[in-house]
């Protein structure tokens, strides 16, 4: 597994986004690309909502999954919005439950971690 620490900056979710793809580099273009989206909503939604720093763990499950963790400050779990088509914001979690494979959230002494898995296309 490996793991890797991105402030609480809007800058962050870029550099999660690179971390992520370095970590599943060779893995079908399906599950990069899905691990990657996700990634990047899940740090988004530490900064903006969480106002905190987002640990990021990555566990590539042979070349056909990945399994990854995404853990904030606030211990509040995530909540399934019903966004306009127009809104910008309100996605994140229906985001993650239609591109995942499977994904929960674990409460923590210090906040929360969400965690999902992503499968490769076949």
């Amino acid at each position: 597994m490996s793991c890797a620490e991105f402030p609480e900056d809007l800058r962050s979710a870029y550099a999660a986004r690179r971390f992520v793809r370095r970590q599943v580099v060779g893995c079908p273009e399906s599950l990069v690309e899905a691990s990657v989206l996700l990634v990047s909503e899940l740090v988004t939604n530490a900064v903006l909502h969480a106002r905190s720093a987002a640990r990021v763990e990555v566990q590539v499950l042979g070349c056909g999954a990945v399994h990854i963790e995404v853990s904030d400050a606030c211990p509040l779990p995530p909540r399934a919005q019903h966004p306009s088509e127009t809104a910008s914001g309100g996605r994140g979690v229906n985001l993650v439950e239609a591109v995942s494979s499977r994904w929960g959230v674990r409460s923590r002494p210090n906040g929360k971690t969400i965690w999902f898995d992503v499968e490769a296309a076949s």
